[in-house]
């Protein structure tokens, strides 16, 4: 295997030869594919769809066009069968076409009397009785085709080619205008994955850093956007800036699509990917099901899980009060008057420290298997349509962890810290969505769509080992508890005015509100006394320590759009699109910190336990004190707002080219200010960044035979810092990893994305499909590792990067191979990537290495699923693979080697099995338990195995 630095040495001539090939393929389609097409639809008889010719004035015939739609979605049917029949005559007498991929159709008749029949899988046929075609004029139907209804064994089942169908996944992506990767319902209810993070690692090119944040085509998570029923929503995490998609239970999902060539009507501030998640609709008819699930883990069910005392309400993933901060804590900094400084009392910080409630030890108990219910509901009476669903799941977790540190020396690396950590972790996941549609009339609807989801941790973290600054062995324990939510709600509405410019109007208000809430975060550490031979608490910053985090952050999200279908010539078909769109965003973060600080110990045992060491009677003036040492850059507000407007042009040439061309432009400002809560430091720093940038973007599609497409595609997009990035403070990470320091010297990373993609739709659920991409970057913004006393992280603007890579993805049934097969399909993806990122040394940062590859990004990802699916037996099997190779987890710096993360192999079997009205499902996952690993200089960093698992479900339908 190639090392990675020859890997390095040959990305400058691959990125060449790349470029060279994009060019050479864009030559060759635009000069050859027209006789191509022809001579190869004639030898093949594909489906011949009627032309359309200019109309004389005064000519001998007419022309019947029009548009073909789903009645409930507004979706344009591609392909649907338009016959044009006279009266009187039999079905198949008539002249016949088929929509196009705007779902249009024309024919030219000649004048007289005709029934239109209009026809589409698993929608209901439509027969448009008795329309008049004049010769020299035009007669518009557009026709809104409803979904199906067939009886199978007395069993009422609604065939509806919506976002759930896998079926469907395949023609939205077939239609889409640029290149894009989905999942419906269908699928998803075949995969083990709990949440959208899992869900979108079965997607081509897409990998998931700490199982919550997308890595799409190996750019770094930073580069990743995701949205919510079209909307931009916050996250819960500080130093973050995309949402974790574990807070996204897969039961409330409908579809999830990863849009990985830019549109003028998407935000430009992504390179990577776009993920953008639908909730779940509502029926045509009423639907109903409940569900129970039971899980378990090999590390942890059954076994001794640590934890603590906490609230009632914890299995309900909701703090009573208990953990909520001393109403005796005051508004002001609690500081200890001195000769001549004000402040408290000897005795108001006794009454203080007293408040607290004195819960530090830990305990074990023996873990249980892991529960889960699930509920949903749908309907549609008349023009109203709801659906409603709800989660909960209450997992338990334990995990034990190798972690070192390291400093660079002349012989390599030195190691400072060898430590094992023990982590018991109770996760309580809930969440839910009320949705809305009301139809006025079949052209205007309403919607209003509520999603709430709440994740909330209950961690004990404990580890010892050698500490090299202490100079001895130590113990840490801390006591967490989090809870995170998100709520999204939207207003939407969809307008076809069909007499009035065959245009439509979609518009949105989106209001997103997300809150972290990390209430008495406790901390205690032992160092081992060799007088003693034991070990005794220690005076240092993390020792008897509590802290009170809370983050709130909500987004105001609004868009309008505007789209409108022009015929400008008989093969030239146009739908121009143009909107505008603003958000503003709003961040209010705040944290405080107390410790309880040794006056003097006489009297007080420090071996003992933490409860009996901080017991009441020793919070005193002559033995523990309260003192708060919260920073003055603990506090801070951002805001960012975003103007954007777009206009957009899909042309339709004839049957087989296809180009939408436009650009967005937005105007982006991002403030943060950092401030002294209490006003005892002259602390108040505003950070400043105005980005106004042009973002055009050319997406080419060519028909080469019927099902194969060949996608070309152009666009500029950014990616703007985060506010914790740009701060100029340092930040500690409140989820307990490195302290955090942010550069106000940033700026936006400017990129241009190169896309190729054939793909062939080999039958109406089978696939093949390779591409071809490249990423110019501009200033990328990447993270790196500060050889300090504590590693802490940074991020620096290096000079540019390159990324090409590979994807080839297939989806094939295995009857070719033999009939006995036929229930069988295979289903693979694999990305190949390679980048080259150059960094010039600057005064504080000299990195280790001047050229390396992206943070984050792998050479190779491999997914692979055999699936054994028996409808006459109810029964799906599924087989998963997933592999994902090394990659750079932090960069290094001063001398420190880049931390690796080692690869990892992945199998997980899924069983369904439906026998009546009820369904059974069986998960098997992490079947190989391989461990997670991080790596520097080939010396283990960070080591860990998460367990086999294991879940099984039962739900019951009511249709």
């Amino acid at each position: 295997m190639a090392s990675r630095t020859q890997k390095l040495k040959m990305s400058s001539s691959g990125l060449f030869i790349l470029k060279a090939s994009i060019y050479f393929v864009i030559i060759l389609v635009t000069f050859y594919c027209p006789w191509f097409r022809c001579n190869a639809s004639d030898a093949t008889g594909g489906t011949v769809v009627a032309a359309e010719r200019h109309l004389e004035p005064g000519g001998s015939t007419g022309r019947l066009t029009g548009k073909i739609i789903d009645k409930f979605s507004g979706t344009e049917l591609v392909e649907a069968g338009v016959e044009a029949k006279k009266v009187g005559q039999p079905d198949g007498t008539g002249e016949f076409t088929l929509t196009d991929i705007n779902g249009k159709y024309s024919i030219e008749l000649p004048p007289g009397a005709y029934d239109i029949l209009v026809t589409y899988p698993r929608y209901q046929t439509q027969v448009i009785k008795e329309t008049r075609i004049k010769s020299g004029d035009i007669a518009r139907v557009n026709v809104a085709l409803a979904p199906v209804t067939v009886e199978i064994d007395e069993m009422k089942i609604v065939e509806r080619a919506d976002r759930a169908a896998e079926e469907f996944q395949l023609v939205l992506r077939r239609k889409s205008s640029n290149i894009v990767d989905n999942i419906g319902a269908e699928m998803i209810t075949k995969l083990p994955d709990g949440d959208a993070g899992g869900l979108l690692t079965r997607v081509a090119g897409i990998s998931m850093t700490e199982g919550k944040f997308m890595q799409a085509r190996g750019m770094p998570k930073r580069y990743g956007r995701t949205l919510l029923n079209g909307a931009v929503i916050p996250t819960t995490r500080p130093n973050e800036k995309l949402v974790p998609l574990d807070l996204f239970p897969s039961g409330l999902i409908e579809a999830m699509s990863v849009s990985k060539s830019f549109s003028p009507d998407q935000p430009g501030n992504y390179a990577g990917g776009l993920a953008q998640i639908t909730t779940k609709d509502f029926p045509d008819k009423f639907e109903a099901a409940i569900g129970c699930s039971l899980g378990g883990n090999t590390e942890t069910t059954f076994k001794d899980f640590d934890t603590y005392h906490g609230g009632d309400w914890d299995w309900l993933g909701f703090d009573d009060g208990t953990r909520d901060m001393p109403g005796a804590i005051p508004g002001s900094k609690v500081v200890g008057q001195g000769l001549f400084t004000p402040g408290l009392t000897p005795e108001e910080l006794q009454a203080i420290g007293r408040s607290f409630d004195n819960s530090w030890n830990i305990h074990s108990k023996t873990a249980p298997l892991n529960p889960g219910f699930n509920l949903y509901l749908g309907n549609r009476k008349n023009r109203l349509g709801y659906s409603l669903a709800l989660t909960y799941k209450n997992e338990f977790q334990n995990q034990k962890e190798e972690q070192n540190t390291y400093a660079a020396s002349t012989g390599g690396l030195t190691r400072l810290n060898d430590y094992d950590f023990h982590l018991s972790t109770n996760y309580i996941k809930e969440g839910g969505i009320i949705n809305v549609g009301y139809e006025v009339t079949p052209n205007h609807r309403l919607y209003f769509r509520n999603f709430y989801n709440r994740n909330a941790e209950k961690e004990t973290r404990f580890y010892e080992g050698w500490n090299e600054d202490m100079g001895t062995d130590i113990n840490d324990t801390r006591l967490k508890w989090s809870e995170e939510e998100i709520y999204s709600g939207q207003l939407a509405g969809e307008h076809h005015f069909a007499d009035f410019l065959d245009c439509r109007i979609d518009w949105r208000f989106n209001h997103s509100i997300a809150n972290l809430d990390e209430p008495d975060l406790r901390e205690y550490l032992y160092e081992y006394n060799e007088s003693l031979g034991a070990f005794v608490l220690a005076d240092e910053t993390q020792s008897a320590f509590r802290m009170f985090t809370e983050q709130d952050e909500d987004i105001d999200d609004m868009a309008l759009d505007w789209t409108l279908d022009v015929d400008i010539l008989p093969d030239v078909r146009v739908k121009l699109k143009s909107g505008a769109a603003y958000l503003k965003r709003d961040r209010d973060f705040e944290s405080r910190r107390f410790r309880f600080v040794p006056i003097t110990t006489m009297g007080i045992d420090l071996s003992e336990d933490t409860e009996s060491i901080l017991a009441p009677d020793n919070i005193r003036p002559d033995g523990f004190e309260i003192v708060e040492t919260t920073r003055e850059t603990d506090t801070y507000k951002a805001d960012q707002t975003v103007a954007a407007g777009y206009a957009m042009g899909d042309f339709a040439l004839g049957e087989a080219w296809r180009m939408t061309a436009g650009a967005r432009f937005e105007k982006s400002k991002i403030n943060v200010k950092t401030f002294d809560p209490f006003e005892l430091e002259d602390i108040d720093i505003n950070t400043k960044l105005d980005d106004k940038d042009w973002l055009p973007s050319v997406n080419l599609n060519y028909g080469l035979l019927d099902g194969m497409n060949i996608r070309l595609g152009f666009s500029r997009t950014v990616s703007r810092p985060e506010f914790h990035e740009l701060s100029p403070f340092e930040f500690t990470d409140v989820r307990g990893g490195r302290a955090i320091i942010g550069n106000p010297d940033l700026v936006s990373a400017k990129i241009r994305n190169y896309d190729i993609r054939y793909e062939w739709f080999i039958g109406p659920s089978e696939l093949f499909a390779i591409s071809l991409f490249m990423k110019d970057i501009e200033d990328p913004i990447e993270r790196t590792v500060q050889a300090t006393t504590l590693l802490r992280t940074s991020f620096v603007n290096s000079d540019d990067a390159d990324l090409m890579g590979l994807e080839l993805e297939i989806r094939k049934k295995l009857d070719f191979l033999s009939p006995s097969l036929h229930n069988f399909t295979f289903i693979g993806n694999y990305t190949f990537t390679d980048s080259e990122v150059t960094m010039t040394p600057e005064p504080g940062f000299v990195p280790t290495s001047e050229k390396r590859s992206l943070e984050g990004q792998p050479d190779h990802l491999l997914n692979a699923i055999i699936e054994y699916d028996n409808p006459d037996q109810d029964l799906i099997v599924r087989l998963l693979y997933n592999y994902m190779d090394e990659r750079i987890n932090d960069v290094g710096a001063m001398g420190l080697p880049d931390i690796m993360l080692e690869p990892v192999h992945d199998l997980d079997v899924v069983l369904k099995k439906r026998i009546g009205k009820y369904s059974f499902g069986l998960n098997l996952e992490n079947l190989l338990d391989e461990p997670y690993e991080e790596t520097q200089s080939g010396q283990v960093v960070r080591k860990y195995r998460t367990g086999q698992s294991f879940s099984m479900s039962l739900t019951y339908t009511w249709q």
